[in-house]
């Protein structure tokens, strides 16, 4: 049988304040949403928009509803060193058994530059995002790891605090045919957006930004259970 398509709710950080979010996906609950995702932002797309921490209101989101919670998505690139990207999604798996999903990509300069980035070359992109999921992976999976990876390193790093029955899943593309698709695998999602400018939630499509978005890739994984798929 084909797989029925799940409608998750984006919360847009770029757009809306966190506790204005929290709102947003409390109504999203109750109508009836599958899942609640969030952008993970440094800057906003225009001036005038907003930049709220994604991991914080994760923690804050999974206490308010009972839907599965993560980022779509979190850069591993520059700005998050792995093992705390592996750090911090195991600690939001712990609190929330089942309901956590990390969603990676190779991010955007708007959000690596100002942070000190020069941003770099596509494959210089993609082997930075490989060997951050790289050791994303090994830490989930309980290893004691040390490892170069070229703009970070680990040195006997593990994970202390994990989720009862944790293990790192496979890494689902969000866009067949990516680049990181070679690096992560390939799978099935969907999440329908439409944008429209509201204070209410809504199903959302970003805007398209120039080469530095089509260069982009995006997968999703869990550090635990995965969110069920109907």
């Amino acid at each position: 049988m084909p797989a029925v398509p799940q409608y998750w709710f984006a919360a847009s950080h770029e757009e809306f304040s966190p506790s204005a979010l929290l709102e947003q996906a409390s109504e999203a609950e109750r109508a009836g949403f599958d899942g609640i995702g969030c952008s993970d932002h440094f800057a906003p797309w225009f001036p005038d928009g907003q930049s709220g921490n994604a991991w914080v209101w994760l923690a804050a989101a999974g206490q308010l509803t009972s839907k599965p919670i993560g980022t779509g998505v979190t850069p591993v690139i520059h700005r998050y060193h792995p093992g705390v990207i592996a750090q911090a999604f195991m600690t939001l798996e712990e609190l929330y058994p089942g309901r956590v999903f990390l969603g990676v990509g190779s991010g955007e300069s708007l959000n690596e530059t100002p942070l000190g980035l020069d941003w770099p070359e596509p494959a210089e992109m993609l082997d930075r995002f490989e060997q951050g999921v790289r050791a994303i992976r090994r830490l989930w999976d309980g290893e004691t790891v040390s490892m170069n990876g070229g703009w970070f390193s680990l040195k006997d790093a593990k994970l202390y605090t994990r989720a009862p029955g944790s293990t790192s899943r496979p890494l689902v593309p969000r866009r067949r045919g990516s680049p990181a698709s070679t690096v992560t695998g390939s799978g099935p999602w969907a999440t329908p957006r439409r944008r429209r400018r509201s204070s209410r939630p809504t199903v959302r499509r970003r805007p398209s930004t120039g080469a530095s978005r089509a260069r982009s890739s995006c997968t999703r994984a869990w550090p635990g259970a995965s969110p069920a798929r109907r």
